[in-house]
């Protein structure tokens, strides 16, 4: 009975986008659900909160973010969204390591025994 629902679970969930669009969709909810009720209507697609869920935990930002798109354009597009949260909350680049690591060089050898191969 149990290898019957889990089956059928999996199949649904399959059929429904499996589990990362599961994840997209809760967490436009999450998204569109600190929106207060004036700002909620403007998003209309999932994909459009792809962007705004950075700003999730910082809801002045996140407010400010929509209201710039929607200020400019009556239906934005995910685009849009993008570039409202990168002019609100800029993504600074992490310094990479290195190309060219520096190395310790050795000036001097010790030979500890004569009998070693090397």
């Amino acid at each position: 009975m149990l290898q019957i629902v889990f089956t059928y679970c999996e199949s649904e969930l399959t059929k429904h986008g499996g589990y990362r669009r599961v994840r997209d969709l809760l967490s436009a909810k999450k998204v569109v659900d600190t929106l207060p009720e004036e700002l909620r209507e403007k998003i209309t697609k999932p994909s459009q909160t792809h962007s705004l869920l950075r700003l999730v935990k910082t809801l002045d930002k996140l407010h400010e973010a929509v209201a710039i798109t929607t200020k400019e354009k009556p239906f934005p597009t995910a685009a849009d969204f993008a570039k409202a949260v990168q002019l609100v909350a800029p993504i600074t680049k992490r310094a990479t390591k290195s190309e060219n690591p520096k190395t310790q060089l050795c000036n001097f050898v010790t030979v500890s025994s004569q009998s070693h191969p090397r």
